[in-house]
């Protein structure tokens, strides 16, 4: 069942802001995104055509004025993807990965 995309909101948004973070001076017109492809399907250009339509709904009827993204230092494809959607990046630390 989908659900039907809402009106564009008011500036007043706060029922969608994101968590604060001080540090990224976030407000109530913030909002952090992620996204994580799985190895087999990297390349193919998955996150470059679902990166846009998610930061224009973000902007457009959510209200959003600022999305930031973290991502590893390392990642460079990633980095070069927010670059050009002009995501503010939060570089951050690799995550140490396990072998279970």
């Amino acid at each position: 069942m989908s659900e039907k995309i809402p009106e564009k909101k008011s500036k007043n948004i706060s029922e969608h802001s994101s968590e604060k973070y001080p540090e990224n001076d976030f407000n109530e017109y913030s909002a952090e995104i992620g996204y994580s492809v799985l190895k087999k399907w990297q390349q193919q250009g998955i996150a470059s055509e679902i990166l846009p339509p998610l930061i224009h709904f973000g902007k457009e009827y959510l209200g959003f004025t600022k999305i930031v993204t973290r991502i590893e230092k390392n990642n460079i494809a990633s980095i070069r993807l927010a670059k050009k959607n002009n995501l503010k990046i939060l570089i951050c630390q690799a995550a140490e990965q396990t072998n279970s």
